[in-house]
């Protein structure tokens, strides 16, 4: 599987995170899970091609806000 092919699939992950965030917001879980992969995620996906760090940032600033700046990152 290429990395691009399994980024794809992590921000499909982080779609279905947000689905299940919203029936159950503020959940613990979401904040460890964050806080332990934050920097992970960052370097994952500054690699990504510019579509796709876009919509990253995007939906890990709605997952994670307090993290939000650190996501901006991302962009490189």
């Amino acid at each position: 599987m290429t990395m691009m092919r399994v980024r794809k699939e992590i921000y499909a992950s982080l779609e279905k995170i947000r689905s299940i965030q919203e029936r159950v917001p503020n959940s613990v879980t979401f904040k460890i899970f964050f806080n332990a992969k934050r920097d992970e995620l960052i370097q994952i996906f500054s690699k990504a091609d510019p579509g796709l760090k876009n919509r990253a940032i995007d939906i890990l600033g709605k997952l994670d806000p307090s993290n939000a700046t650190n996501y901006d990152r991302i962009k490189g």
